[in-house]
């Protein structure tokens, strides 16, 4: 047993030796952190920090589009460098070397707008997938009609540095769709995203038997399915209180249709590509039974095509 002599050398030894803990309350441990996450937790947002933009050769900021893009600026950093007025905190690197002249870079990404623009409407996002492929990787209109002939990834890199999610798809409502080729607006109307499960409901007949709630439900659905497509429907503009009484639309749409359809029926729909494929019953998306309980959905942006 150590003597007191021995136990009070021992106390002046770690006397300066600090192990208290530090304290910091969770309110204020909470303010520290959201304003480090600052706008990393939002959506649809483009910062400064996420451009990269080209200068001249003499190291001369450009000082438009197509300055910019001569120099190797993709084309939705430019757009966002410019409209913001070219923010001083963006870095502005040298030129690439080796680039195609403008018209041609131009030439480049009116086509990727294009591809862009179609695959917003008929997926209800923006481009992705690194396989060429028609059918599930990329919708054949695309590649047939649209000319799409290079990757999705390949679509969206080449429009800009960072990734498309951090922009929001509500520009759509502004393209204007009734000045397309008349091919692209007939294949748009036939499977806009949110719209391919609609299908059915407008085509076929419900089947005898069902329940009083299916029957109003499948009332509810072919009602929005015959008037005309518009944009509270869409999948890029779909507001987030309908989102919120739809639930998985595609998945409780499909539930429905199990319910409202025979498997005739079904089967003839997959034969002539109404649906993909026979819908599988998630558990999960029931939504319906509350469709044609609740508020009329008033639909008063049509999408014009």
């Amino acid at each position: 047993m150590s003597t007191p002599a021995e136990i009070a050398r021992m106390d002046t030894l770690i006397a300066n030796f600090n192990t208290a803990a530090l304290e910091l309350q969770p309110d204020l441990l909470a303010r520290a952190i959201t304003h480090g996450i600052g706008t990393t937790s939002q959506l649809n947002i483009v910062t400064p920090q996420m451009l990269i933009i080209h200068s001249h050769a003499d190291g001369i900021p450009p000082v438009n589009l197509n300055e910019a893009i001569s120099n190797g600026t993709k084309f939705f950093d430019a757009v966002y460098y410019f409209a913001n007025g070219s923010p001083e905190s963006v870095i502005v690197n040298g030129p690439l070397l080796g680039l195609d002249n403008l018209q041609v870079l131009k030439a480049n990404i009116s086509k990727r707008l294009f591809w862009m623009a179609v695959w917003v409407m008929i997926r209800g996002s923006y481009p992705s997938g690194a396989h060429m492929t028609a059918g599930p990787a990329i919708p054949s209109f695309l590649i047939n009609i649209c000319g799409m002939n290079e990757s999705p990834d390949d679509t969206s890199r080449g429009l800009a540095s960072f990734n498309l999610i951090n922009i929001g798809t509500g520009w759509v409502r502004f393209i204007n769709w009734a000045a397309m080729a008349p091919a692209v607006r007939q294949r748009l109307g036939l499977g806009l995203a949110g719209y391919r499960m609609l299908g059915p409901f407008k085509s076929y007949q419900l089947r005898d038997g069902v329940g009083a709630d299916v029957r109003a439900a499948f009332e509810w659905v072919r009602d929005i399915a015959t008037q005309p497509l518009d944009y509270g429907i869409l999948s890029a503009t779909r507001s987030p209180i309908l989102v919120g009484r739809l639930g998985s639309w595609n998945k409780a749409l499909g539930n429905l249709m199990l319910l409202c359809f025979t498997e005739a029926d079904l089967r003839d729909m997959q034969e002539n590509r109404i649906i993909f494929a026979i819908p599988r019953r998630d558990p999960r998306a029931d939504t319906w039974r509350t469709w044609a309980t609740g508020a009329a959905i008033v639909l008063e942006e049509p999408i014009g095509l």
